[in-house]
């Protein structure tokens, strides 16, 4: 695998992983608020669509493209397209999670003093959210700018990036060169026993002039 693709794999699985930390703890979070102080905050909201589009998307774009090679899911352009929506819905509901640290634990969990252990319990469940939500940001930010920097060079270079995988785009395929074999482009060997033509020594050819036996110049 190429470099690319083992950090697209990393950073799609952790953020899958903490995608679904971010939409259990917030789901505990507005059954708490709903039922007892009867409202939902705005970060819950985002941060449940972010969740079920973590849920939906990440998964099909770890497993289809194993399974199917030209998936229209595992093309480049909609991977860009899918992780940028989601990497600033995390920075969203990360944001918001920071304005409302301030109103809700201005002096952290480890509050005795106003916070008893319930709520330092929901206290420790909502930084958990905050810190979970920023982490996929930088993440899925990160390789979204890898991957887009690298396609762009590929297609300076004539290769064909925006409608195949990265697997496809990137293939870990090195030539002499130590560069990179694009996929499908044709690798030309010698035919075995063919040797190439020797070169003749410029000191030995001779120029060759009038047969012997006869004269350059008119018989009389």
């Amino acid at each position: 695998m190429s470099f690319i693709s083992i950090f697209r794999l990393a950073a799609l699985s952790l953020s899958l992983f903490l995608g679904l930390v971010v939409l259990g703890l917030t789901a505990h979070w507005i059954q708490v608020t709903t039922t007892v102080a009867d409202e939902t905050f705005d970060f819950e909201i985002v941060a449940i669509v972010a969740g079920i589009l973590t849920v939906l998307t990440l998964p099909v774009m770890l497993v289809v493209g194993l399974i199917r090679r030209g998936a229209f899911t595992s093309m480049i352009a909609v991977e860009l397209s899918t992780l940028t929506v989601l990497w600033v819905l995390f920075l969203t509901v990360g944001a918001l999670t920071a304005q409302w640290n301030k109103i809700l634990y201005p002096f952290g969990c480890g509050d005795t003093f106003d916070l008893n252990i319930n709520q330092q319990g929901w206290c420790r469940e909502f930084l958990a959210i905050m810190g979970s939500s920023f982490v996929v940001w930088i993440v899925l930010l990160l390789y979204t700018v890898t991957l887009l920097v690298m396609a762009l060079i590929g297609k300076s270079n004539g290769h064909t990036v925006w409608t195949v995988s990265v697997e496809e785009a990137f293939p870990n395929v090195q030539n002499g060169n130590g560069l990179s074999q694009p996929a499908g482009d044709p690798v030309y060997l010698a035919a075995p026993g063919a040797y190439p033509p020797m070169q003749q020594d410029p000191m030995k050819q001779q120029y060759v002039g009038a047969p012997t036996g006869q004269s350059g110049l008119p018989q009389v």
